[in-house]
C-alpha cells in the first residue's frame, strides 16, 4: 500500500494508463484494508481512466474495483451494477481473470437476496477461471457457488459443488476446504470437524480480516455442536467486530450475527444483545440484507415474549413471515423453533405442533443434527398453560 501511495505520487503530474493502473490497485489495497477513503480512490481511478480513454481491459478492472469498494460501503445494487459492466467488457476482449473475479464478486453480492442468480454467477466465475487455469480465482468462485447454495437450502448440492472441484485437483486451496468444514459444522459431524481444521493452517493464522472472520465463524458452529453458547457467543462476537472491514452484508457477517443473538439470549445476556441489535441498527435499513433484519426482528420479538409482553405473539409471527421471505431455510427452522417455544409457554400445543413439524422437515431435508435436537427438545416439553 505504501508503495503504491508513492507509485500514484510520482505518475499523478502527467497521468497516463499506469497512473490509473497504480490508482486502481491503490483503492482496491485501500479497500480490502477497510480503509473508508477507498470508495473516493475507486471513483477517482474510475473518472480518470474514462478521461484518459483506457483500453477495454482496465476499463473492466476499473468497474470491479468500484464494484468492490460499493461492496463494503454496502451499496450492494451500484456493486452489482459495476460488477456485471466489469464482466462484460472483460468478456469481449477475453480477459478471463478480469471477467472471473467480478462474476465471483457480483454472486458474493447478489447471495443475501437472490442466492440462484448468485449460484448462476459464481458457475460463470468458475467456468472462465477454468478456461483460463486461474486455480485461485476457481477457488473463490466454488466457495461462493456453496454460499450462494447454503443460503438457498440445497446443501447437498453445495457440499457436492465443494467435493467435485477438490477432486479436480485444479484447486488445493484452504479456502474451498473451509467450505466443507463449514457445512459439517453446520450438520453437527463432530468426527468430521476436527480433522477438517487441521487441514486448515494458513486459514487459522491468516491476519485478513475476511478469514478470519469465516474462522471465527466456524469456531463458533463448532460450539454449537458442542452446546457451548459462551464459546459461540465470545467467537460471534470476535467476527462481528471486523465487519466494518467487510461490510455487514458480508455471508460471514450474515451467518454469525443470527448464533451470537440465539447464544446471548439463552445465555440471559441482554447487554450482549442489546449490542447486537445496535450494531444493525446503526445502519440505513437498505443496508442491512432482508435476513438479518429479519432476524433482528426475531431477537426483539423474543425479548418482548420473554418479558411476558402482551404484544409478542403477532410480533413473533411477523418476525417468522420476514424469515421466510429471505429464503434461508436453517435460519427460518431455528425461528419456528423459537416460535413453538413460545407456543408450549402459553398452552397452543397444536399451534407449537405445526411450527415444529415445519422446522423438523426443514432439518431432515438439510441433515442437520443440532437443529433436530433442538426441534426435539422442544417437542417434548410439557405443555404450560399461561
Amino acid at each position: 500500500r505504501a508503495e503504491l501511495r508513492e507509485a500514484v505520487d510520482v505518475l499523478m503530474p502527467e497521468p497516463d494508463q499506469d497512473t490509473v493502473e497504480a490508482l486502481r490497485r491503490l483503492a482496491g489495497a485501500e479497500t480490502l484494508s477497510g480503509n473508508p477513503d477507498s470508495d473516493r480512490l475507486a471513483s477517482e481511478a474510475l473518472i480518470l481512466g474514462q478521461e484518459l480513454d483506457v483500453d477495454t481491459a482496465l476499463l473492466a478492472g476499473l468497474f470491479a474495483t468500484r464494484g468492490t469498494a460499493a461492496s463494503v460501503a454496502n451499496r450492494p445494487a451500484e456493486a452489482v451494477a459495476y460488477y456485471e459492466r466489469a464482466a462484460r467488457l472483460a468478456e469481449q476482449v477475453g480477459d478471463l481473470g478480469t471477467a472471473a473475479n467480478a462474476l465471483l464478486n457480483l454472486a458474493d453480492d447478489l447471495t443475501s437476496t437472490d442466492p440462484l442468480g448468485a449460484a448462476d454467477a459464481a458457475r460463470s466465475a468458475a467456468a472462465h477461471s477454468r478456461r483460463g487455469g486461474r486455480h485461485y480465482d476457481l477457488a473463490y468462485a466454488t466457495a461462493n457457488l456453496s454460499v450462494a447454495l447454503l443460503e438457498h437450502g440445497d446443501w447437498d448440492e453445495a457440499e457436492a459443488a465443494v467435493v467435485d472441484a477438490l477432486a479436480e485437483q485444479l484447486v488445493e486451496d484452504e479456502l474451498v476446504r473451509a467450505q466443507l468444514c463449514w457445512i459439517a459444522t453446520l450438520r453437527g459431524d463432530a468426527d468430521a470437524v476436527g480433522a477438517l481444521f487441521e487441514s486448515l493452517p494458513r486459514l487459522l493464522e491468516s491476519e485478513d480480516p475476511q478469514t478470519q472472520t469465516k474462522v471465527r465463524l466456524l469456531k463458533a458452529l463448532a460450539a454449537t455442536v458442542r452446546g457451548d453458547a459462551a464459546e459461540v457467543l465470545a467467537e460471534t462476537t470476535a467476527a462481528l467486530a471486523l465487519s466494518d472491514a467487510l461490510g455487514i452484508r458480508h455471508e460471514n457477517v450474515r451467518w454469525a450475527w443470527p448464533l451470537a443473538a440465539r447464544a446471548a439470549r439463552s445465555l440471559r445476556d441482554d447487554a450482549a444483545l442489546d449490542s447486537l441489535v445496535a450494531m444493525l441498527d446503526a445502519h440505513p435499513i437498505g443496508h442491512v440484507p432482508p435476513g438479518l433484519r429479519a432476524s433482528r426482528s426475531l431477537a426483539r420479538a423474543l425479548r418482548s415474549a420473554d418479558r411476558g409482553e402482551a404484544g409478542a405473539a403477532p410480533l413473533l409471527a411477523a418476525a417468522v413471515t420476514a424469515l421466510r421471505a429471505a429464503t434461508n431455510p436453517y435460519h427460518l427452522a431455528h425461528g419456528l423453533v423459537d416460535q413453538a417455544e413460545h407456543f408450549v409457554r402459553v398452552g397452543e400445543s397444536r399451534a407449537a405442533e405445526a411450527a415444529l413439524a415445519e422446522a423438523r422437515e426443514i432439518a431432515t431435508k438439510l441433515r442437520c443434527s443440532p437443529l433436530s435436537r433442538r426441534v426435539e427438545a422442544v417437542s417434548a416439553e410439557p405443555a404450560r398453560l399461561s
